[in-house]
């Protein structure tokens, strides 16, 4: 039976960072499906009972706190740069309205 690490002592704030460090790399490794959770709290050197209820509800909100918010937060950050770099031409590149519809059909 290979050998647990040994967890450091981490304040929770640093602990939930490393918690979505991880799970955000085996989320986009194996698909929210395939991920396990056991997986990420023995690499985190926690016990799974400890991952739920002390840091997530569900494995679905640890997936939208590693991977969805980030992408959120990415997106809207993007819709800013292009917000004031846009134009009152809608079909001009950097146009909010050009990057709303790039946006729209990568979701397609």
């Amino acid at each position: 039976m290979a050998k647990r690490n040994e967890a450091t002592r981490l304040p929770g704030p640093e602990r939930r960072k490393q918690i979505l460090d991880l799970a955000r790399t085996e989320f986009l490794r194996c698909g929210l499906v395939r991920t396990r959770t056991r997986q990420i709290a023995e690499s985190a050197g926690i016990n799974e009972g400890t991952l739920y209820p002390t840091y997530f509800e569900s494995k679905e909100a640890l997936f939208e706190a590693a991977v969805l918010n980030p992408i959120r937060e990415l997106v809207q950050e993007l819709c800013g740069i292009a917000e004031a770099f846009g134009s009152r031409d809608p079909g001009r590149p950097g146009s909010k309205a050009h990057t709303a519809r790039s946006f729209t059909s990568c979701r397609r």
